[in-house]
């Protein structure tokens, strides 16, 4: 059985041992002037090839396709992967039998399943040569597996102009294939030579390279809906936002989205933008729209600065109304206060008794419980089914002066819930468990909940640059290794079991993914994504400097 979810755009290096000794990559005696080389010593120092134990490493030589299997297979189980429990009692290829106690029946059989290398008329031929053409093949369709999307439906989106000029000479059904190596500079040569086998100092390119893909060619951000700073409904690209901030998929498809500075939430359905909640009664003395505190019917109601927006288990729209310090829900289209009164400050409590600073995000779970990131008082807090309030986490513990006030500084402590602390909180999302994904902007990470463990734990990020001397820490913009991975103000965050947790890094212009480990940057060209959403095949971003909606496609895996 696999793990939940798998890396969309995932770069993990195939584990494979094609040589029954290893030798140091300073030692071999037959890579000078190869061009190769570089890539097979990084390998090599990465523990993923090795070399013989006469000192060489054969790059030249070519790979059989059960070489080709088993790297693969190595692959898979590298990124999370379960060898299959049946490999040794049901057979996949009529020649390979399943009583080897051998590493290729168990590979042979996980390839198998996941319709990765299906073999010829049964059978696997392990012993033959794998030509460079089918060796795409296998990597176009371990990509579509390991990342969950439709690689060649990617590609298609995009203008490309291959750059193999012996492309007509591979089988019809590489072309695209090997243009995919191609536009992802996983090849880079103009020659593929697709009929010609592949050999092991090849290999170690491809997968060299594969460790450095650059995420976002698959992708193209595209802008949805908004034109100009300002108010107006109608058509999608002539409407207008004031800083939109969240945005969220109803249940019949359609978007609802924060409209911040226009003390408005507004939706996004058939082509058009309305708004839903909210109105403008009265301007300010820059002929900004004033926002309010008023409840009843959503055409008559008034927010103040709505921050974030999302749904509960009965489609119920649940809002952050930041400038009011308060939460605030929608039912059959009146608008209620759930907790907060406009006041700001601290306080657990029911309904009107709880008090919060600056409620930046808010999610519900299954239960109908809401988590609400307060913010500025830098915590956690839990809103039951009958309205109480309480704090989840330890409380900030910092003071320092601010514009003549005092102003409560936020921490960082990972470990017991009851003791964890965190620095301007601003993005939630729920995992299939209802547990709880953390922005911790501030802090510039992204922490997890786990509220069966009772634990808080940072996922991505590293704790290593909190230095504990600023009000805000330094950001960054790194990819890799998850908690070696550097976010500059990331704030929205999206689940999806079958991607993993998408993130705008708001300061940085991106969407970040976190998937087994590893961040990946996956989509740019934005000036402040600030949240994201999921419906049908795109996601859809709210870009508050911009004031507009964007959004990127994918397609599924088949």
């Amino acid at each position: 059985m696999r793990k939940r979810y798998y890396a969309m755009w995932a770069t993990t290096a195939v584990v494979i041992a094609l040589a029954p000794a290893t030798t140091e990559a300073a030692t071999f005696t037959d890579l000078t002037h190869n061009t190769h080389a570089e890539a097979i010593q990084q390998l090599v120092q990465q523990g993923i090839i090795s070399g013989y134990a006469d000192g060489t490493f054969r790059p030249e030589q070519t790979l059989t396709r059960s070489d080709a299997v088993k790297m693969i297979g190595k692959w898979l189980v590298a990124i999370g992967y379960d060898l299959p429990q049946d490999a040794n009692t049901k057979a996949r290829f009529t020649d390979v039998a399943v009583n080897d106690q051998n590493d290729l029946v168990q590979y042979a059989a996980l390839l198998y399943d996941y319709g990765i290398f299906l073999g010829a008329d049964g059978e696997l031929k392990p012993h033959e040569k794998m030509t460079r053409e089918n060796m795409a093949l296998i990597l176009t369709r371990a990509y579509d597996e390991i990342y969950g999307v439709h690689t060649i439906r990617q590609l298609e989106k995009q203008e490309v102009t291959s750059g193999i000029t012996d492309l007509l000479l591979a089988k019809e059904e590489a072309h695209l294939s090997l243009q995919l190596l191609s536009y992802l500079e996983i090849t880079n040569q103009s020659q593929f030579k697709p009929k010609q086998a592949i050999t092991r100092g090849q290999f170690a390119s491809f997968v060299s390279r594969s460790q450095i893909i650059d995420m976002t060619k698959l992708t193209t951000t595209e802008v949805v809906a908004g034109s100009i700073f300002g108010d107006s409904d109608g058509a999608l690209r002539t409407a207008q936002f004031r800083t939109p901030t969240a945005i969220t998929t109803l249940a019949d498809g359609s978007l609802a989205i924060s409209d911040k500075n226009n003390q408005k939430i507004k939706i996004i359905k058939e082509g058009n933008v309305s708004t839903y909640a909210g109105t403008t009664i009265d301007w300010d003395d820059y002929g900004m729209p004033k926002g309010g505190l008023i409840n009843g019917k959503v055409e008559q109601s008034l927010l103040q600065e709505p921050t974030a927006v999302t749904t509960g288990p009965n489609n119920e729209i649940w809002i952050a109304d930041t400038g009011n310090h308060a939460i605030r829900k929608i039912v059959n289209g009146e608008l209620q206060t759930v907790a907060g009164n406009g006041i700001q400050g601290t306080a657990d409590g029911a309904g009107e008794q709880a008090r919060f600073y600056s409620p930046q995000s808010i999610v519900v779970n299954k239960k109908g419980e809401a988590y609400v990131a307060d913010t500025m008082n830098h915590v956690i807090r839990k809103i039951a089914t009958d309205g109480t309030v309480t704090t989840i986490n330890a409380p900030a513990s910092r003071m320092t002066e601010w514009n003549l006030d005092i102003l409560l500084v936020g921490s960082f402590r990972d470990g017991k819930i009851t003791e964890a602390q965190f620095n301007a909180p601003m993005g939630l999302a729920l995992d299939e468990h209802d547990n709880l994904y953390v922005s911790d902007t501030g802090n510039h990470l992204i922490r997890y909940m786990d509220f069966t463990n009772h634990t808080v734990k940072t996922v991505a990020g590293d704790p290593a640059s909190i230095t504990g001397q600023f009000i805000f820490e330094k950001g960054g913009n790194i990819d890799g290794k998850a908690i070696k991975a550097r976010f500059n103000s990331p704030r929205g965050l999206y689940y999806d079991e079958a991607y993993g947790l998408l993130i705008t890094d708001t300061s940085n212009g991106q969407v970040r993914l976190l998937r087994n480990g590893q961040v990946h940057t996956i989509a740019t060209k934005m000036k402040q994504p600030t949240s994201i959403t999921k419906d049908k095949d795109a996601w859809y971003i709210t870009d508050a400097g911009d004031h507009q909606i964007k959004q990127f496609y994918y397609s599924e895996k088949e």
